[in-house]
């Protein structure tokens, strides 16, 4: 095992098949994910595995940053306030603006 060369950081609500689906087409060199997610999708592993070893990219060590580093507190010092109530903004309006917001700075598993 060596020292990973590339750090991947990784939104909760995206789906875990695009990220190594991501991961997987980076170390194929090509700039979309989008036909890798499909072979992964169609269970095409061992195609993708020799298309890898074909580009000697399967040592390729890659930092996942995903599981369980909280970045706004550990970057930013902390989350984002929540939204202020604008001059005119509907009741629907503020909360649907709550509810984005809860989504956006809340693990969706621990709801913290």
């Amino acid at each position: 095992i060596s020292l990973a060369t590339v750090m991947v950081s990784h939104h909760w609500r995206n789906l875990f098949c695009h990220l190594v689906a991501a991961v997987v087409a980076f170390a194929l060199g090509e700039t979309s994910y989008e036909a890798v997610a499909g072979a992964l999708e169609r269970c095409e592993f061992e195609a993708l595995r020799q298309r890898l070893d074909a580009r000697d990219s399967l040592q390729m060590t890659v930092w996942l940053c995903l599981f369980c580093v909280n970045q706004h507190a550990s970057i930013c010092g902390g989350l984002p306030s929540e939204p202020a109530r604008r001059d005119g903004q509907t009741e629907e309006d503020y909360k649907e603006a709550l509810e984005y917001f809860h989504r956006e700075t809340h693990d969706p598993v621990t709801n913290q």
